[in-house]
C-alpha cells in the first residue's frame, strides 16, 4: 500500500504518518530519514523525531539516506512498513548541489519516481511525507526556487495518482484527500 501524507510546517503530518505505520499489520517499522542536520534547528527536529519513535508502542529502525533511496529497495520486504520523511527534503537533496541546480528537473523527477515506485513495490506499506509549500508566499523569485517548486508539484501530483490513499494534515487533523483503497499495482508504475 502506498500512502501520501502532506501538510504545512509543524502541522502534525509526521506524527500522523507514524501512527498510520504503527497501525499497519507490517511486522517491521522503518523510518527512511532524508534530512541532514545542517543547523541547530534541524538537529533538534531530527532528535525530537527520534525520541518520539523511541517512545512508541512498536519498535522503529531508522535508516538515514539523503539521495538515491531506490538503492534500498532490496533491503525491504513485504513485512516492512517504510515511512519516508520527507519528500520535500529528498527533492532538494536530489536537485541541488552547492548554490544552484545540480541536475535538470525532468531527470530528477524521473529518477525519483522510479526510486519511489521501487520502494513501494518492495515493502508492505510505504508512507511518503511531504510539506505543502504552495500556499506560502514565495520568499525567493530565483529560477532555482521555481525549478524546485515545479519539481515538488509534479512529484506530489504523480505520487497522489499512484497512491492508494492521500491525506492533508492541518493543525494535527488529517483530512482525507484520496480515500484508502485496496492495493492496485497498475497505479505503481
Amino acid at each position: 500500500m502506498l500512502i501520501f501524507v502532506s501538510g504545512g510546517v509543524r502541522s502534525g503530518k509526521s506524527t500522523f504518518a507514524e501512527e498510520l505505520a504503527m497501525k499497519s499489520d507490517a511486522d517491521h517499522l522503518i523510518c527512511l530519514a532524508t534530512s541532514r542536520a545542517a543547523d541547530s534547528e534541524m538537529a533538534e527536529r531530527i532528535a525530537r523525531h527520534k525520541q518520539e519513535r523511541a517512545k512508541a508502542e512498536r519498535e522503529w529502525r531508522t535508516i538515514e539516506k539523503e539521495t538515491a533511496i531506490g538503492s534500498l529497495a532490496g533491503s525491504f520486504t513485504k513485512q516492512d512498513a517504510v515511512l519516508l520523511d520527507c519528500l520535500t527534503v529528498l527533492a532538494s537533496n536530489e536537485l541541488f548541489a552547492g548554490k544552484g541546480p545540480k541536475r535538470e528537473k525532468e531527470a530528477v523527477f524521473s529518477d525519483m519516481i522510479q526510486d519511489l515506485s521501487s520502494l513501494s513495490r518492495a515493502c508492505h506499506t510505504f508512507i511518503i511525507v511531504s510539506n505543502e509549500v504552495f500556499e506560502e508566499p514565495p520568499v525567493y523569485n530565483g529560477s532555482s526556487v521555481r525549478q524546485y517548486l515545479s519539481l515538488l508539484g509534479s512529484l506530489h501530483q504523480k505520487i497522489v495518482k499512484m497512491a492508494d490513499a492521500a491525506y492533508l494534515v492541518e493543525n494535527g487533523m488529517p483530512l482525507i484527500k484520496k480515500a484508502p483503497r485496496a492495493s492496485n499495482d497498475e497505479h505503481r508504475s
